[in-house]
């Protein structure tokens, strides 16, 4: 298994758990046939969050499963706090998922009407889903490696970045947004639907073919304009710009379990000499 231990991470500060830090809670996991597995959780305050372990050795593979969350009253359980249904993977381990890999493709593709940018493409054993690839802060994370044409981007925000304290980046891009290549979202498998649920059946989507976006461009000419805009409202025209050259762009598949980074690919690369 990737690993046993599981993260909630809270996405907003909830002060009605706070009032409960010193409460005890579980983790309730349960199958359709009524098995069900406990876990102790810990609320964690300071970071917002429970810790807990995965009953990962009474979890079977493509199986849906239903995860409750629970505070614990005067020793017993009350009524969940958090609950939701969630299907396993066909694999153990995102390695195995990847090593799944064939057909892979280097295109352009266009973003919008101005800009085009260079798609790896590749078909996989087991789609990644929405949760794998929201892009800068799902499971999958894609990141640039070293490469000539980085010295530009490099030289650029080295020069500019302080301007970029005013703008809404998402806070999980890097400057330079060097991890500014995501999963193309509508090739991405679904959460389950009622109707899975209810039927017990989640079969794989059978659209295994994946795109992989190079957004940097993207994001390095947003951050342009915006410096640009920033300067040329306080009468200063001068600003150096740079177009990201032709060649092979390197980068890696990480893959985050929880709150750890549990793996760390080899490197690929999106032919940008098309």
């Amino acid at each position: 298994m990737e690993t046993t231990r599981g993260v909630i991470k809270i996405k907003t500060y909830t002060e009605s758990f706070s009032y409960y830090k010193d409460e005890k809670y579980k983790v309730r996991f349960s199958d359709h046939s009524g098995n069900t597995w406990e876990n102790d959780a810990v609320y964690d305050i300071d970071k917002n969050r429970f810790i807990f372990s995965i009953p990962c050795e009474n979890l079977q593979r493509e199986t849906i499963y239903k995860f409750e969350l629970v505070r614990l009253v005067s020793g017993q359980a009350n009524s969940p706090i958090l609950s939701w249904y969630f299907r396993t993977s066909k694999f153990d381990r995102f390695e195995d998922k990847l090593n799944t890999m064939t057909d892979v493709i280097n295109t352009m593709g266009d973003i919008n009407e101005y800009l085009w940018t260079p798609y790896f493409i590749f078909n996989l054993g087991e789609s990644f889903d929405i949760a794998d690839g929201k892009p800068y802060s799902g499971l999958v994370r894609i990141e640039v490696q070293s490469a000539d044409w980085l010295k530009g981007l490099y030289s650029f925000y080295s020069q500019y970045s302080s301007y970029l304290k005013t703008s809404n980046r998402n806070k999980y891009l890097k400057i330079p947004p060097i991890n500014g290549l995501i999963l193309r979202s509508n090739k991405l498998s679904p959460l389950l639907s009622s109707a899975q649920i209810v039927n017990n059946s989640a079969p794989a989507t059978d659209q295994l073919k994946q795109y992989v976006m190079f957004y940097v461009q993207v994001l390095y000419y947003e951050d342009y304009y915006h410096i640009r805009d920033i300067l040329y409202n306080s009468g200063n025209y001068l600003i150096t710009s740079f177009s990201l050259k032709r060649g092979d762009y390197p980068f890696k598949f990480y893959y985050y379990a929880g709150d750890q980074l549990t793996y760390e690919s080899e490197v690929y690369i999106i032919d940008n000499n098309l």
